[in-house]
């Protein structure tokens, strides 16, 4: 019955049904139906233009209503691919039954999505849109890279014209930038002291009579380092495991006049000139060429930050008697250099306002190198707990300092949008003798900001005075002055408490720091 319905539509509708169903290619070698891909966008692709030597163009004998009536075919390493028009393309497995190993989608001017059979996906840009060179490892991403970059051949969009105008020094470094040198919070406690020694309060230092490390050990050694690279925009300096700067401006006032690009607030402001009126007269002549050509000094050269601080701890509001110490208030002088593009250094001098207050381990000064090793990696060679008295020499701590790696992490986004970048370093050229350290920072507004660091040890290499992690706060007021809570102490989780925990929120320290102005 079927037949004879079938038998009774006219020859031009059976065709028609025929050539949708088996359209087949001029070439014998025919995709599945399931492999060929619709035509649903505008063609943007020319598919005569071979993208691989000896590739062809398809022509389905019987055009197909559900499918382009043309595409390229060709082999790339030991894969097949077939390109479509509408810039769509399959990268098939050789052999009798041909799998799917890859699948591109791109959209001319933009980019390319590469979906692979075992669930990734693989982003292309468009980038100059130029042809591509035929890579000479043809594995399957080199190979969709390659026809992603031909397909988008040509489609890129025209760069934007030069400004009429550019700066003699348009570029400016992006570490200018950077944070200025704030001075240090001490270090919240021995890191590692020789058995028998009594623990004693790391912020303010609990009376423990006349019992005190030996000489030797007046460097604390074996505990957690600060981080080299910076978890967030604006670090501490010294212990850069606190982000104490909220994002703010930072760049120095020049007095070299520089050529600025129009702000984008007169942009979006309203007018109130007259209809006819001359616009482009407002903006202010151009700086002569004898002030844009000025050398820098001394301090612009190598962008020269400096700031002063003043620290007090807050072991002396320990609820517990037996366990109160003293504020140890102290200043210290913090300054910040960029010797080259990759290489900056930070140090800073420390004095404390009674002298008797200042523990073995508490330092004279701070210095800390960081070389950009990649925009991810950096290297740092840093002291935390320098003495002048050390070693018979006042620079004897200089060769004293701990190595360490730190990479940066992919920034995690919360639901409200908001990024917090982390990093994760590793002692060096022992890792498994220091602990792995994941530091974080989150920006609760413009001018508060908190960041945290977690310190992980192999079994049995955790030290009485080496923390399981350490917070800070701080809140800058303005350009100049910021408010800094820093807690280093001994700070344990509460399954692993150990023989000597912090005393927890008295165990930080206070401190307000001026930045100056050269």
């Amino acid at each position: 019955m079927q037949v004879k319905r079938l038998g009774n539509l006219p020859p031009r509708v059976i065709a028609t049904l025929i050539a949708c169903i088996h359209a087949s290619p001029s070439g014998g070698d025919d995709l599945e139906p399931s492999q060929m891909s619709f035509s649903s966008r505008p063609a943007f692709v020319n598919t005569a233009e071979p993208a691989t030597p000896g590739a062809r163009e398809i022509v389905l004998d019987l055009p197909s209503a559900l499918y382009w009536p043309r595409h390229q075919r060709g082999e790339i390493g030991q894969w097949t691919y077939a390109i479509f028009p509408d810039g769509s393309a399959k990268i098939l497995s050789q052999g009798e039954k041909r799998r799917l190993a890859a699948q591109l989608d791109c959209e001319a001017a933009v980019g390319c999505d590469v979906r692979f059979e075992d669930g990734r996906v693989l982003t292309v840009d468009v980038g100059a849109g130029e042809r591509p060179a035929m890579p000479s490892d043809l594995n399957l991403d080199a190979a969709a890279r390659y026809l992603a970059a031909w397909i988008l051949a040509g489609t890129a969009p025209p760069p934007p014209p030069p400004p009429p105008e550019p700066d003699l020094e348009a570029v400016v470094d992006e570490t200018v930038l950077e944070t200025t040198a704030k001075a240090p919070p001490i270090p919240e406690g021995p890191a590692d002291l020789p058995e028998g020694v009594q623990p004693v309060d790391p912020a303010g230092g609990a009376d423990t009579g006349d019992l005190v490390a030996p000489a030797s050990t007046a460097a604390p050694s074996g505990g957690p380092l600060p981080e080299v690279a910076p978890v967030c925009a604006e670090q501490e300096p010294f212990v850069p495991f606190a982000c104490a700067e909220p994002t703010g401006p930072l760049q120095p006032a020049e007095d070299v006049p520089r050529a600025q690009p129009a702000s984008p607030l007169s942009a979006s402001a309203p007018q109130s000139q007259a209809p006819g009126a001359n616009r482009a007269a407002s903006p202010a002549p151009p700086p002569t060429p004898a002030a844009l050509t000025k050398p820098k000094d001394f301090i612009e050269r190598f962008n020269i930050n400096c700031s002063l601080t003043g620290s007090t701890s807050l072991a002396h509001l320990n609820p517990d008697e037996d366990s109160r110490g003293n504020a140890k208030p102290r200043v210290s002088l913090g300054c910040s250099a960029r010797l080259t593009d990759k290489l900056s250094f930070r140090g800073a001098l420390l004095a404390y306002t009674n002298p008797k207050d200042q523990k073995p381990w508490d330092p004279d000064y701070t210095y800390a190198f960081t070389y950009r090793v990649t925009e991810k990696l950096s290297l740092g060679y840093s002291n935390y707990s320098a003495r002048f008295t050390s070693g018979g020499s006042p620079v004897a701590d200089l060769f004293r300092g701990k190595l360490r790696a730190s990479y940066k992490l992919p920034a995690l986004t919360l639901p409200n949008d908001k990024k917090i970048p982390c990093t994760a370093s590793l002692g060096l050229p022992q890792p498994l003798k220091e602990s792995l350290n994941l530091s974080c920072g989150y920006a609760v507004t413009d001018k508060l900001r908190v960041s945290g660091t977690a310190y992980f040890y192999k079994p049995g290499e955790q030290g009485t005075y080496q923390p399981d992690y350490s917070y800070t706060a701080s809140y800058r007021f303005n350009d100049d002055w910021i408010l800094s809570y820093n807690n280093y102490s001994n700070n344990r989780w509460p399954w692993n408490k150990g023989d000597a925990p912090g005393p927890g929120i008295t165990g930080g320290s206070l401190s307000l720091t001026y930045k100056f102005k050269f």
